[in-house]
């Protein structure tokens, strides 16, 4: 499927606000709320849109200890079986595989430095898919639109 800029417009759209409704959304793009929805179902299908989450504040979460750690596995280990491995562990929601000497960045929150501690301790100390991490405290969320804007901070 080629995506039209309709098409592109409305993921931008579900991006900046995934509960926008279509009525919004025929507004901005110029069509019927009809025509939207049969685009969305499209998408969906196609697999360009794979999931609907919410922006949820981790401080009111009772998790406002936010981290990235990147993360070096062991010569040998299959990255595909670390990535699932570190999922599973449940206080990562994000991880990313990418390129340099730690290929993988996850992120997670922790309620306070105690549990982010233990968290290292029994997840990554003492894990044999693991050579080494390091881990950045984060002091600010930003959330920017496709224009360059925030949309939300916390």
């Amino acid at each position: 499927m080629d995506l039209s800029e309709k098409d592109r417009n409305i993921l931008r759209m579900l991006i900046r606000n995934g509960r926008a409704t279509l009525k919004e959304m025929a507004r901005e793009v110029g069509m019927s709320e009809n025509g939207v929805k049969y685009r969305i179902d499209k998408l969906e299908n196609e697999g360009y849109i794979t999931g609907y989450s919410a922006d949820v504040d981790p401080e009111k979460l009772g998790d406002p200890l936010g981290v990235i750690f990147s993360i070096r596995p062991k010569q040998g280990i299959r990255m595909s079986n670390l990535k699932d491995h570190l999922v599973k562990l449940g206080q990562l929601y994000t991880v990313y595989y990418t390129t340099g000497e730690r290929p993988l960045f996850a992120i997670g929150n922790f309620r306070d430095r105690v549990e982010l501690k233990s968290f290292i301790e029994e997840n990554l100390i003492s894990d044999d898919m693991i050579t080494d991490f390091e881990y950045r405290l984060i002091l600010e969320y930003l959330l920017i639109d496709d224009m360059g804007s925030i949309v939300s901070q916390h």
